[in-house]
C-alpha cells in the first residue's frame, strides 16, 4: 500500500505574536537537526488573525523557504456565529546548492587554499549556510571542489556579498591568472542529510552525476531515495545527499562521503546499493550519461556547525 503523507497544519491564533508563527513555519519547512522538513504546510487562521496568516505566507515566499500553492477562503461556524477563514497551502522550496569545481596552477595552490579555508570558515558562521565542504580531487592535486548548501536563494545571495566570498572572486580575476578552469553546477537538494557523523581522519567523497530518461525519473527518485536512507544508517557513511540540476531537469547527482575506502566497499554490497545497480543496468536503459569523481576531504563541515 502506498504511503500517505498527511499535510502538517499550523493554526494561527491570537495567543502568540506574528513573529512566533513566522519562525514556526520556517522551522517546519526547513527542518531541524532532529526533524526532517515537511514538503507541504497548511497555515490557517480565523477572523482577526487572518492578517497574521497572510504575513506568514508572504514571509515564506519572500525568504525563499516556501511557495504559496493555493489560497482557500471560507466561512466557518463558531460559538458566536460565522467567522471568515483563510488557508494557505505552502510547498517547501528545495535548498539551493553549488558544486564549485576549480583547477589551480600548481604555483598558486597554497594561496588558493588560504582563500578557500577563510571562505569556508566564514560561510559556516552564517545562519543561512547548511554545509560548506572543501575537497581535493584524487586524480590531481591541483583540482578542488567546494560543496556549498544554503537554506534559500536569499541566504546564498547574502553569502556572495560577504568579504571572504569577494576574496575568492578577486583571486579568480587576479592579473597573474592563477585559475586554469572553473565550473559551477547549480543544483537543488532533493534529500539532505542535516545531521552528520563526525568527520573521520581521511574520508573519501564520491560524486555521481547521471542523466536519466524522463520516463524513468520517478523510479530513479524512488530507488535513490531508498539508497539515501539506507546509506545514512551505515556506520561508515558520513554524508549522502541527493541533488538535481536546476538547468537540466534530467540530470541528478549524489554526494556521498565515507570514512574510509573500506566503508565505501562495504556500502557497495548493501541491498539498496545493489537495487540502484539493477535499475541503472536494467532493460529500460534509464541512464543517458554518467560521471563519477572521487575526492579526498580537505575541510569537512563539522556536524556541530550544521544548523
Amino acid at each position: 500500500m502506498a504511503e500517505i503523507e498527511i499535510m502538517t497544519e499550523l493554526k494561527v491564533s491570537a495567543k502568540k505574536p506574528a513573529s512566533f508563527y513566522v519562525r514556526a513555519a520556517a522551522t517546519f519547512l526547513r527542518g531541524t537537526r532532529d526533524k526532517e522538513p515537511v514538503n507541504e504546510l497548511r497555515v490557517t487562521a480565523l477572523g482577526s488573525t487572518i492578517d497574521v496568516a497572510v504575513t506568514v505566507a508572504v514571509r515564506m515566499e519572500r525568504d525563499g523557504i516556501g511557495k504559496i500553492a493555493t489560497i482557500h477562503t471560507d466561512y466557518v461556524q463558531v460559538s458566536r456565529g460565522q467567522s471568515p477563514q483563510i488557508s494557505f497551502r505552502l510547498l517547501r522550496i528545495l535548498p539551493p546548492a553549488i558544486l564549485r569545481e576549480v583547477e589551480v596552477k600548481p604555483e598558486f595552490v597554497e594561496e588558493f587554499l588560504k582563500v578557500m579555508t577563510a571562505l569556508a570558515a566564514g560561510a559556516r558562521a552564517e545562519a543561512g549556510c547548511l554545509r560548506y565542504d572543501l575537497l581535493r580531487a584524487q586524480e590531481s592535486s591541483c583540482k578542488f571542489l567546494a560543496y556549498e548548501v544554503f537554506i534559500s536563494k536569499k541566504a546564498f545571495e547574502s553569502h556572495a556579498a560577504a568579504p571572504y566570498a569577494k576574496a575568492l572572486e578577486a583571486f579568480e580575476k587576479d592579473s597573474r591568472s592563477p585559475i586554469v578552469s572553473t565550473s559551477l553546477s547549480e543544483v537543488e537538494v532533493m534529500d539532505f542529510q542535516r545531521s552528520s557523523p563526525a568527520p573521520a581522519e581521511s574520508p573519501t567523497v564520491v560524486i555521481l552525476e547521471v542523466g536519466i530518461k524522463g520516463s524513468c525519473i520517478p523510479e530513479f527518485t524512488e530507488v535513490m531515495s531508498a539508497n539515501c536512507r539506507g546509506s545514512r544508517n551505515e556506520v561508515g557513511c558520513l554524508r549522502f545527499d541527493l541533488l538535481r540540476s536546476t538547468t537540466k531537469a534530467d540530470t541528478f547527482m549524489s554526494y556521498e562521503a565515507f570514512e574510509s575506502p573500506d566503508s565505501l566497499e562495504i556500502h557497495k554490497d548493501m541491498p539498496y546499493t545493489k537495487a540502484w545497480g539493477a535499475f541503472q543496468y536494467g532493460d529500460q536503459k534509464p541512464v543517458t550519461s554518467k560521471r563519477v569523481v572521487k575526492y579526498n576531504v580537505m575541510d569537512l563541515h563539522a556536524p556541530e556547525l550544521l544548523s
